[in-house]
């Protein structure tokens, strides 16, 4: 029983390390490229080494990370500035209709919709396709996922309101735990949108 214990605790050391080594890496390869130019590659690599299972060294999570930021670096950047641009517009308009409550809302459901289409931009990218048709793709998919949708939406509001009552557990935690939850709800679209691409090649 101690045995079981043991491995127990050993192992939720091991994903409390995990998850904050991730973290780490998340902020520093963002701050790496500017925050700007790293912030959706560092993403992108935040995401894929989620999916990962197999415990690693950690000089092979440095590895795997930068090979996952290097190999987005120049699309999703190209993708990420007008998602910026969008979303900043979109920013704006609540100032402009600050006593609509209505136009309001309206203006954050675009912004959500933006959100999400960035969300399945960074979980679907593949560097062989043109950024044009990954923005028509993740476009499609939010409509083609409205069960992902909210579970994505809940994880991002979920996370921000974490943020601003505990600000120390934000720090290290906050982003790649929410990774790492769209990342285990993405695995079974993941799957079914390779199935997609490998029967439309």
């Amino acid at each position: 029983m101690i045995a079981n214990v043991l491995s127990y605790y050993s192992l939720i050391v091991q994903k409390i390390y995990r998850l904050a080594l991730f973290q780490v890496l998340w902020f520093c390869f963002t701050l790496c490229g500017g925050i700007i130019l790293g912030l959706f590659p560092s993403t992108y690599a935040l995401l894929e080494m989620s999916r990962q299972t197999e415990d690693l060294q950690l000089k092979e999570y440095i590895q795997q990370y930068k090979k996952h930021f290097v190999y987005a670096f120049k699309k999703t950047n190209k993708a990420g500035v007008v998602y910026l641009i969008m979303l900043f517009l979109m920013g704006m308009n609540l100032f402009i209709f600050n006593e609509l409550f209505i136009m309001q809302m309206v203006v954050l459901g675009c912004m959500f919709l933006i959100l999400l289409m960035i969300l399945y931009f960074l979980l679907f990218f593949n560097n062989e396709l043109t950024v044009i048709h990954q923005w028509k793709q993740s476009l499609g998919n939010v409509f083609l996922h409205p069960k992902n949708n909210l579970l994505y939406v809940t994880i991002l509001i979920g996370g921000y309101i974490v943020s601003q009552f505990s600000p120390g557990l934000a720090i290290f935690f906050s982003v790649s735990i929410a990774a790492r939850l769209i990342a285990k709800i993405s695995v079974s679209t993941h799957e079914e949108y390779g199935n997609r691409e490998r029967i439309l090649k």
